[in-house]
């Protein structure tokens, strides 16, 4: 009977420790803290394996590898970039981290609800004069809307887009001195389906919530399939010290890795080319395929003693077409110059050196004695004050404000998550966006926060959430308010209103066609300028009123397919 009883209490103790979360430890309680300084507009990857090289933990990653699937998305790998580009996997993103983390998932392609490849969208009546950008074959003598080659002519596979742009591109500006990426307009496009055959080492997408008929039936499982979406965050803006806090399972020797990518970083060695479009009138963006990721590379040791490691160089550099997970070795390949290079995590100097990575083995769960110790004594803070959301002018961005709470426990740091049309809960925080910038480091209590949240749609509901960290990880409940974007003061439509309604994107052929039509042949001469402006001035109402409308699109591409036709006919 008193085994019994032990045994029975054993079980209790388990099952709330299991309960408990990450909320609960076994003492004494220990955290690493991580620090580095990185140049802009990176993709990063910061994990932690043991000193035999088994993968451990991921502690951070970039929201637009591990929450907007920028590494497993429809469209050749190849296929040039821009702002915001919406279609081209990503998969030499990462590659260290990908391979040594070796989880799978299922590869996305191009498709939706009638096919995953060029094959069977053709059995779905998806075929070359059907599906053919909704027109005469123009497309090589096969449909597009299931094919990888091309950025063109999925407009059967199509729906509206929540936050890549149209390949014509986005808009980069700068907001109370922050670099922000927004959309010039709507865009549609495809979300994909998932292969069966094939595996990829990165995430789907986790943003989709809404679909419509064009859509896979995959599609609406990509956020689920998404395990990354707790640990992905803001990237870090330029030149910012980033802290990062990480809990070891037991005491040992570990090593951090930091993986840092980089578009465009071009010099003699790395300048690897692109896949060019098989439409080739869609040949859009500009070519991306540099230098590789770096990675850095810190073993540290946790135990009773503190233990500060640094690293002020690179360990090496990934394949540049991300085929494997090969370290190479530092060369004379890669440049180490700031923000290039090795030189994308830059110097520091303190007390400990100079360093581009440190990591503080603690003894305790943080650094202020009393507030996390190894005796459990560890405190939520109380939720972020006065939480407000004032939209700007530009549509595309709100200011978040708020204060830091002026009793309770102190806050270590703060996360920022968004979604539109749908409450944020303290249950689902972590479902929702990553801000799109990293929140400030917290001041004194009752000090004012503030941030700009970008790249958000126009005339749009949305709630943000923040809730406040202490240093041993205890949360607050979250902070929400609403807020509606206000509409864009500009509208880029890319000149052919009507046409582009009727055919649901401005990447369809026959717009394409008349775009070139009214460049070469009306804006050339007096009348055919005047004939444009009047056609600006009058065409808006009446493509809103066609895009709304099934039956008037079609009707409006039986008038303009003629026109198209001739237009493409002529020299």
């Amino acid at each position: 009977m008193c085994y019994n009883n032990v045994l029975m209490l054993c079980r209790a103790i388990v099952i709330a420790l299991l309960l408990f979360g990450r909320h609960a430890w076994a003492s004494p309680c220990r955290s690493a803290d991580i620090r580095f300084k990185p140049s802009g507009n990176l993709q990063i990857a910061v994990w932690v394996e043991d000193a035999q090289g088994n993968y451990i933990d991921t502690v951070y990653i970039t929201r637009q590898t591990g929450y907007f699937g920028l590494a497993n998305r429809p469209g050749s790998p190849q296929l040039k970039t821009a702002v915001r580009y919406p279609y081209g996997r990503r998969d030499m993103v990462l590659p260290v981290w990908a391979h040594h983390r070796n989880h799978s998932y299922r590869l996305v392609v191009m498709g939706g609800a009638k096919g995953n490849s060029v094959a069977n969208c053709a059995a779905h009546g998806l075929s070359c004069g059907a599906g053919c950008c909704g027109g005469p074959c123009q497309c090589q003598d096969h449909d597009t809307d299931c094919d990888d080659t091309t950025i063109a002519c999925h407009a059967d596979v199509s729906s509206p887009e929540p936050f890549y742009c149209s390949p014509n591109g986005g808009q980069e500006s700068v907001q109370n001195g922050v670099d922000v990426v927004s959309c010039a307009s709507t865009f549609t496009g495809s979300k994909g389906a998932y292969d069966d055959n094939q595996i990829s080492l990165y995430p789907p997408r986790a943003d989709l919530t809404k679909f419509n008929g064009n859509d896979s039936a995959d599609a609406k499982r990509f956020k689920n399939d998404n395990d990354l979406v707790a640990v992905s965050g803001a990237t870090p803006l330029n030149g910012v010290l980033t802290p990062l806090r990480w809990y070891p399972p037991a005491d040992g020797d570990y090593v951090l890795y930091i993986e840092a990518s980089a578009e465009s970083d071009f010099n003699l060695s790395h300048d690897h080319g692109f896949f060019p479009d098989t439409q080739h009138f869609w040949e859009r963006g500009t070519k991306f395929l540099g230098q590789p990721s770096v990675v850095y590379r810190v073993p540290f040791s946790v135990g009773n003693e503190v233990d500060v490691a640094t690293s002020g160089s690179y360990a090496g550099y990934s394949d540049w077409n991300g085929a494997t997970g090969t370290l190479h070795a530092p060369d004379s390949t890669i440049d180490d110059t700031p923000g290039h290079g090795a030189g994308r995590l830059y110097n520091v100097s303190d007390a400990n050196g100079t360093w581009r990575v440190k990591v503080s083995a603690l003894s305790l769960c943080d650094t202020d004695a009393g507030v996390g110790d190894a005796g459990g004594n560890c405190e939520a803070p109380i939720e972020p004050q006065g939480l407000a959301a004032k939209p700007q002018s530009s549509g595309t961005s709100a200011e978040i404000s708020f204060r830091v709470p002026s009793s309770g426990a102190a806050v270590d740091h703060f996360e920022v998550r968004y979604r539109a049309d749908q409450i944020i809960s303290d249950a689902d925080f972590v479902t929702a966006d990553p801000s799109s910038m990293a929140p400030p480091t917290p001041g004194g209590p009752g000090d004012a926060m503030a941030l700009l949240l970008s790249g958000l749609r126009p005339d749009t509901k949305y709630y943000v959430a923040v809730r406040g960290v202490s240093a041993c990880d205890r949360d607050s409940s979250v902070a929400v308010v609403p807020f509606t974007t206000t509409q864009q003061s500009f509208t880029v439509l890319h000149g052919c209103f009507v046409a582009t309604a009727a055919f649901g994107t401005p990447l369809a052929l026959e717009v394409g066609n008349l775009r070139k039509m009214r460049d070469r042949y009306l804006l050339t001469n007096p009348l055919g300028q005047l004939v444009t402006a009047l056609y600006g001035a009058l065409s808006p109402p009446l493509a809103l009123a066609i895009a709304s409308d099934a039956r008037l699109r079609a009707a409006a591409r039986s008038l303009i397919r003629p026109i198209a036709t001739i237009a493409r006919a002529l020299p």
